[in-house]
């Protein structure tokens, strides 16, 4: 299972936009997404399950599917998605920590995200952690 928040203000901001939606599983409505594991491939822990949030009467839309986690033996990675009208992209970039023995990381947006986020997040901006456990 992996989880992730995207982030905590940008749901925030969406939900006092006026008419907005926020879709995608989550165990807890006010938790994270969560997405069940598929399998593993060439080193890629693949993943099921979309978020699909609009806003501003579709002029902010973010709907992205499918996460795969990419790592590399420097234990940094990769976190990439199908994205709605694209080919699979990477999103954002990862440095792992441990916590509560379940495996964390740190992520930040990958360099030509920004217009997933509608502009808000350049390359390097924090986001939520991931967890996979």
């Amino acid at each position: 299972m992996l989880r992730w928040g995207v982030k905590g203000s940008f749901l925030r901001y969406v939900e006092r936009s006026g008419p907005s939606r926020i879709a995608g599983y989550r165990g807890d409505p006010d938790g994270p997404f969560e997405f069940e594991w598929v399998s593993r491939e060439d080193g890629t822990e693949r993943f099921d399950g979309e978020i699909d949030i609009t806003a501003h009467g579709g002029m902010l839309r973010l709907h992205l599917r499918d996460p795969w986690l990419r790592s590399a033996a420097s234990g940094t990675g990769v976190l990439s998605f199908d994205v709605v009208g694209d080919e699979r992209q990477d999103v954002l970039d990862l440095v792992p920590a441990e916590r509560d023995g379940e495996w964390a990381a740190r992520l930040t947006t990958a360099a030509g995200t920004s217009d997933l986020f509608g502009g808000y997040y350049t390359a390097g901006t924090v986001m939520d952690a991931v967890f996979v456990e």
